[in-house]
């Protein structure tokens, strides 16, 4: 067989594996052109995990608005990487124009290099390092350095007779490294503002250290507090002392309301608004949930809520209202109102780190703005700020933010209160909001049986407080408001929490286990009761039973100390002989449970005693008749008359002649 081979087919292959071969090496010297290009035009990023080779922060701003005769003061830390730098300065800019809306400002501070700015100032890393002059504008590797710059009212040449609220940007730049830019906002005034009435609630609740935290913070009387008075006999004093203030309760352990508005827990709401007020006077109490529809209105409603309030954490249902106050009907027919907290101005407080300098000049900045909102002119309306209890704060002196906004001359100082008694705008709201977030109906009502057992055994103490601070307060914080932001860590609070107050109701129980046999008609039958408490417990002994044989004549009451057992003595009467299932569990003086029952038999055997009895009476009748007939034959052999003796005659004659 011959094959033949078609040269035509080879040329042609060898001709396209030319081809591709010369597209190849024509793309690989592009390529390389190009990467080449950039090397020499571009700074190399620092590879990924090194150090980056210039950082720069702000460390202060001042003052928090600017007039004519202020000066703007901006410091910088500026820090070297792993290269000395060379030509380090700070340059300062500000807008051409205010920037009138919120949403100008979120875009400016989200990229500030997309708004027209002009220079105002500039200026290099002190001279000296601990004392050691080194070149202007140099930084050896590593080392820090910080950039101070005062801008006079001049430079900044803003105009007069007006206000608005400004941007500024602060590019840290170097030599052959990328630039650094840091933005704030601040309010510049030369003209007379429209006056914005603003009232403050904080919320003071969780943890003694956190609630001491946000009082700290909270530690002007122009602010309103809406606090968790259980945790206010835990406090310092003088920190817990709240007299001139304007102050609302919140339910113990900052409960979630919705989860009990779901779960049809009013009970276990009002035991936790009880629990609030009774650390104190009583006080308005308002409901701060996490969702807002029909239920919850109807038990802020049923449980008298001075308030709902619409805050921070709010997940659904806040009204479509343009006012700080609202009103919904509950089903009763009555009006609840529902308070509106700013959004805007509650997350800028509430969301600003601590060592953020330029916090204080964006609460005021959201003032400005809406000072200068030509739909609020004219509307006096308070403004509600409420951060709620995640706010960030300091926790060892009072917001510097706080202080700054009512430093602005455009800022009035208004009360809760005032917003309250605002015209509210009426509003629907829905039937049923989603319940994603929160607590299963079956936990909330295990969460409620346990507080109701825990409050009557405490009460039953002569130290209440070591249960309700304890694992009750454990119950109601681990279904606080707070936790639904962590669906898991709130489900393993809550088990933890329900564990705690099982063991603690254990605690005080009855030991009595075995069987008692009773062998007469009536009797005493021990009982052994033991507290493992660290506190005194008083209880009474109830003793029940279903059988006609026996019957409890009285159910006695016991003190039991810290840490001890005691038997005691439960009186009863039999009717009966027979085997008698008895049920013993531990009252509380008024009637609350607190134990549970533990059952044992009781053995009646009545006619053994009637049968040692009769014995015992029938031996006692044979020992006294015994007794009486040898007293009767004594006596008999006594009486009897004998034979006189003789006596001589000479003698008896004699005793007759005499």
């Amino acid at each position: 067989m011959t094959i033949r081979i078609s040269t035509r087919g080879v040329a042609a292959r060898r001709a396209v594996a030319g081809l591709i071969a010369l597209a190849l090496a024509v793309s690989a010297g592009v390529l390389g052109a190009s990467g080449a290009a950039r090397a020499e035009g571009e700074v190399p990023a620092p590879a990924t995990g090194s150090t980056a080779p210039l950082t720069a922060s702000l460390v202060s701003v001042a003052p928090a608005y600017l007039t004519p005769s202020t000066s703007l003061s901006v410091r910088v830390a500026v820090t070297a990487g792993e290269r000395a730098l060379t030509g380090v300065q700070s340059v300062v800019a500000i807008t051409d124009a205010p920037l009138a809306t919120a949403s100008a400002v979120d875009a400016f501070l989200d990229q500030p290099d997309r708004v027209a700015m002009r220079e105002v100032g500039r200026g290099q890393p002190a001279e000296f390092l601990q004392g050691v002059p080194r070149a202007p504008g140099s930084l050896d590797a590593g080392s820090a350095a910080t950039t101070s710059l005062l801008i006079s009212s001049g430079s900044l040449n803003l105009p007069r007779g007006t206000s608005g609220v400004y941007g500024v940007s602060v590019t840290t730049i170097a030599d052959g490294v990328p630039a650094v830019r840091n933005a704030f906002v601040i309010t510049w005034t030369d003209s007379v503002m429209p006056p914005v009435d603003v009232a403050v609630l904080a919320t003071v609740g969780g943890s003694p250290e956190r609630a001491t935290a946000l009082l700290n913070a909270a530690n002007d009387y122009r602010v309103a507090l809406a606090v968790d008075g259980a945790v206010l006999p835990l406090l310092d004093p003088h920190i817990a002392d709240l007299t001139g203030r304007e102050v609302f309760a919140i339910p113990a352990g900052h409960l979630d309301l919705s989860s009990a508005a779901h779960a049809d827990a009013g009970g276990l709401v009002s035991f936790a608004v009880q629990r609030s007020q009774s650390a104190g006077e009583e006080r308005p109490w308002l409901a701060v949930p996490g969702t807002i529809d029909q239920a919850v209105v109807d038990l802020a409603d049923a449980q008298g809520a001075a308030a709902i309030l619409a805050g921070t954490k709010l997940e659904f249902g806040r009204p479509e209202a343009a006012g700080s106050l609202a009103a919904a009907t509950a089903s009763s027919g009555r009006q609840v109102p529902i308070a509106m907290a700013h959004s805007r101005l509650s997350a800028s407080l509430a969301t600003s780190p601590t060592t953020d300098p330029t916090a204080p000049a964006r609460l005021v900045a959201e003032t400005a703005l809406l000072s200068l909102d030509p739909a609020r002119i004219g509307r006096g309306e308070p403004v509600l700020v409420a951060p709620g209890e995640s706010w960030i704060v300091d926790g060892t002196r009072p917001s510097d933010e706080l202080a700054a906004m009512y430093s602005a001359p455009w800022v009035r100082p208004a009360q809760v209160a005032d917003v309250l008694a605002s015209a509210p705008a009426e509003v629907q709201v829905a039937t049923l909001a989603p319940a994603m977030g929160d607590v299963a109906p079956e936990w909330v009502d295990a969460i409620g049986q346990h507080v109701t057992r825990l409050a009557d055994l405490a009460a039953a103490t002569d130290q209440p407080q070591l249960i309700l601070d304890g694992p009750g307060r454990s119950l109601m914080a681990a279904m606080s408001l707070p936790m639904r932001g962590d669906a898991e860590a709130r489900d393993e609070a809550v088990a933890a929490a329900l564990d705690e107050a099982k063991a603690t109701l254990h605690s005080v129980r009855v030991t009595s286990r075995s069987e008692v046999t009773l062998v007469s008609s009536s009797g005493k039958i021990p009982v052994t009761v033991r507290n493992d408490l660290p506190a005194s417990v008083t209880v009474v002994v109830a003793m029940t039973t279903a059988s006609p044989r026996l019957l409890i004549d009285e159910q006695p009451v016991a003190t039991l100390e810290p840490g001890t057992e005691q038997t005691v003595f439960v009186p009863i009467t039999a009717v009966s002989s027979g085997n008698v299932m008895v049920s013993v569990a531990l009252r509380g003086e008024d009637g609350s449970a607190l134990s549970s029952s533990q059952a044992f038999k009781v053995r009646v055997r009545a006619e053994w005693g009637n049968v040692a009895t009769g014995v015992a009476t029938a031996a006692l009748v044979v020992l006294l008749i015994a007794g009486v007939w040898r007293t009767i034959r004594r006596g008999r052999r006594d009486t009897r008359i004998g034979p006189m003796p003789s006596e001589p005659h000479g003698r008896a004659d004699a005793e007759a002649q005499r």
